[in-house]
């Protein structure tokens, strides 16, 4: 939504479970030096010294299960988006700044377990919640170790399920701050509206309840495609997706 290149080709967006904590990080999208580092290392693991000898390799070479090359995989051939100073002119954080953000109307916003498990399957304990808790904020781990007394003061635990519920609701509520934040900075170039959710219905998946509302659960309530999924589906996934169709249709028809 911030490349000069796409200016004019929609009039909005509808961004399933974004990563606004990840993507208002500085550098979260890596530059062209990042990258081309990234294939040097690559082919290094690949045992060959220019992009024209990989090229040669045939493709299940390229992509074979080798532990050497597995933590480059990702990054070199898995894509993704860097500021080559053509499609993407600076990293996001500075594109949001600078007002670059295209202005159309945004659908978006998270699952209730994209981020971990339900809270009935997590781990978490009265001991740990301190620590669990304060991972969850990544980067800005030390900036929230100056108020944890205070938060922890306001989330008084004594049992492991309360721990487990509380540590859950801190990292739902996480990213919708994130993603609030996220709507206030671009309110400040864009005029169109944004439109937030918080999706919660689980899959019914007997053999896997530690999944729960997992990152992309949506898609099949939102494409209104349960027939698709083999599943114990009852009259409330059903009611579920054809309301949220129903939104998705009215946001891209409106």
């Amino acid at each position: 939504m911030t490349s000069p290149l796409t200016k004019g080709l929609y009039r909005g967006a509808i961004a399933v479970n974004f990563p606004y904590d990840f993507l208002t990080k500085q550098h979260s999208i890596g530059n062209v030096w990042q990258k081309e580092q990234q294939g040097l290392k690559f082919a290094a693991a690949k045992k060959v010294a220019s992009i024209a000898e990989l090229r040669k390799m045939p493709a299940e070479a390229l992509f074979a299960d080798d532990p050497a090359v597995e933590p480059f995989t990702k990054a070199a051939l898995g894509g993704g988006m860097n500021t080559d100073g053509w499609s993407f002119l600076v990293d996001y954080p500075k594109a949001l700044d600078q007002g670059m953000t295209a202005d159309v109307p945004i659908l978006t916003g998270m699952t209730a377990d994209d981020f971990g498990p339900p809270a009935e399957m997590m781990k978490t304990t009265v001991a740990t919640f301190p620590t669990a808790v304060a991972s969850m904020f990544g980067e800005k781990k030390a900036a929230f170790s100056g108020l944890a007394d205070s938060y922890l003061a306001l989330c008084p635990v004594k049992i492991d399920q309360e721990s487990r519920t509380a540590a859950k609701r801190a990292q739902q509520e996480y990213r919708m701050a994130s993603i609030f934040s996220w709507a206030q900075k671009r309110a400040k170039s864009a005029k169109s509206p944004v439109y937030t959710y918080f999706f919660d219905q689980a899959i019914p998946w007997p053999e896997h309840p530690e999944f729960g509302a997992f990152h992309s659960s949506d898609l099949v309530y939102a494409f209104n495609n349960l027939a698709k999924l083999n599943r114990p589906w009852t009259d409330v996934d059903r009611r579920v997706a054809d309301e949220l169709s129903t939104c998705w249709v009215n946001f891209v028809k409106f």
